[in-house]
């Protein structure tokens, strides 16, 4: 094995639904974007902002999202069995059951969370709400793995952009009464 390999860097993916379990295409080799502290170049991830403007205000959208029982209503890739178990939230995804921590409450309404794989791999989702005039616009990072062909990459921005689409139906278009279960 490539001793290089060794220290490649945590690398990011995308929890939710994907392709990601059937990869057999020709890998993609990570950028070199310069050297780390011991010389070995340092790995970047061709990466994609998938966002989804909101009819409702960014602190309404923030409220809802950032409540991990709410994941299912609009995360397919955490759809089912969403269980707490002490300070611990377990979801049954595509992958099989994954523990979920996200960021705490902040002013700046980021929505980062950690997912821990069954294989015990932890991976770090980019996920925020911004302010837009009277409502919001929420993004997603997707990064595309080495192991990803470019049709498995373009299905998990398409995962994405569902449940972005999901999420921006369930919170309606500013009309609170055509709005169920939104604080």
């Amino acid at each position: 094995m490539n001793p290089a390999l060794l220290r490649l860097p945590l690398i990011v993916l995308c929890a939710l639904p994907c392709a990601c379990s059937s990869r057999s295409s020709a890998p993609v080799p990570p950028d070199p974007s310069g050297p780390t502290a011991d010389g070995n170049p340092a790995m970047t991830y061709e990466a994609r902002a998938v966002s989804e403007t909101l009819g409702v205000d960014a602190d309404t959208a923030y409220a809802f999202a950032r409540r991990i029982e709410n994941l299912p209503s609009w995360a397919a890739g955490l759809a089912s069995g969403l269980r707490r178990e002490g300070d611990t939230w377990y979801a049954d995804s595509p992958m099989g059951r994954v523990a979920i921590s996200m960021v705490g409450t902040n002013p700046y309404r980021v929505l980062d969370h950690d997912v821990t794989l069954p294989n015990g791999t932890t991976v770090h989702n980019a996920l925020r709400i911004t302010p837009n005039g009277d409502g919001s616009v929420i993004t997603f990072v997707v990064l595309r793995m080495p192991e990803q062909s470019r049709d498995q990459f373009e299905n998990d921005i398409a995962a994405v952009r569902r449940d972005l689409a999901k999420l921006k139906q369930i919170l309606g278009n500013g009309d609170r009464d055509n709005r169920k279960d939104i604080p």
